[in-house]
């Protein structure tokens, strides 16, 4: 460190990313040889640096490794490293950072499986104090290893082929729910593989796990249909197709929309005829019956022309009802461009 203010800066940093603590125990302060006048301390010190390939690593574009403080934040979130341990990596440094740091301390090829050792969920960079793009380099070696061909035959085999069928969803689905139904039937009763073809190596120590339910995208659909039918809760006639509007969610819209207009509805909605009230006529979109309501006459003629209500005789005068309307309170003008608004808003 330049300054003793800097390395105080990190050692908080280290242990309270480390253990959450305030501060660390295990640091050593050097300040150099013993100077004139003390009486303990060497009486010369030598500093010597190893590169052990971190000059390569300068150059290349694992430079952000570099940045790294040991603290094993990355390592107590990594769920490889949770469900296996430290001595499968066979190094001194285990989880994500041993992940990147092995191979490219000592060479790719010995470490080519490292690299793979992980889900990529991006939980390590997430609590990295020091913010090392670990899913980004590891992401980068695992191309390494596929261009320099130390990916076994079979397994590039195995890539290309599950890349073909990716490629084209309908015949993926069909290839996972096939899958998943042989898994299961293999499995039988007890739910787990003691012997699993092109899986020798996990078999080998443990038992593999059958599916126990669907697989993703039937749980997904399924998912979209419940939250469907909660938007539309009243049984909607025919499928749901993409794009369609909810007729129940309408409905209730509307409701809301004449509740607030309308408060008394009971003492304020206009009388209709029987022409009206006829089980083949349309129903008063909220909005229509507050204006017609506003713009009939109290003693329930039209309001304009002095015409009645529809086929009856209003005591306004006349005996003709409204001729462009077959609503009450609309007059002439009013049942020609009124009724062509309200059917633009009513479904």
């Amino acid at each position: 460190m330049p300054e003793p203010e800097h390395a105080l800066v990190l050692l908080r940093l280290l242990a309270r990313s480390a253990l959450g603590t305030e501060f660390t125990q295990y640091t050593s302060f050097f300040t150099g040889p013993r100077r004139a006048g003390e009486t303990s301390g060497p009486e010369a010190m030598h500093i010597v640096l190893v590169d052990n390939g971190r000059t390569q690593m300068l150059a290349s574009e694992m430079r952000p490794m570099l940045r790294c403080i040991r603290c094993a934040a990355c390592i107590n979130h990594c769920p490889v490293y949770g469900a296996i341990g430290g001595h499968p990596y066979g190094a001194t440094y285990p989880g994500p950072m041993g992940s990147i740091l092995t191979p490219a301390l000592q060479s790719l090829e010995v470490a080519k499986d490292l690299p793979h050792a992980c889900t990529l969920n991006g939980r390590c960079q997430e609590v990295c104090p020091v913010k090392i793009p670990l899913p980004d380099l590891i992401r980068s070696l695992r191309d390494d290893t596929w261009r320099r061909n130390l990916v076994p035959k079979p397994a590039r085999l195995a890539v290309q082929g599950w890349a073909w069928v990716a490629a084209r969803p309908r015949l993926y689905r069909r290839a996972a729910n096939l899958g998943n139904w042989a898994l299961r039937l293999w499995a039988g009763p007890k739910g787990m593989i003691a012997r699993l073809p092109l899986a020798g190596g996990w078999t080998r120590g443990r038992d593999f796990p059958a599916p126990t339910g669907p697989t993703f995208l039937q749980q997904y659909q399924a998912q979209q249909r419940r939250a469907a039918d909660e938007r539309c809760p009243q049984p909607h006639p025919g499928p749901h197709r993409r794009g369609a509007r909810c007729a129940s969610a309408g409905v209730q819209r509307h409701r809301r929309r004449a509740a607030a207009l309308l408060p008394d509805a009971s003492a304020t909605q206009p009388t209709f005829t029987e022409q009206d009230t006829s089980p083949g006529s349309r129903p008063w979109p909220p909005a229509s019956a507050d204006r017609h309501r506003r713009a009939s006459r109290p003693d329930g003629g039209c309001a304009g022309r002095g015409r009645g209500l529809s086929g009856g005789q209003g005591p306004a005068g006349g005996s003709r009802g409204c001729s462009r309307s077959r609503r009450p309170g609309l007059g002439r003008r009013a049942g020609r461009h009124g009724d062509r608004a309200e059917s633009r808003r009513w479904p």
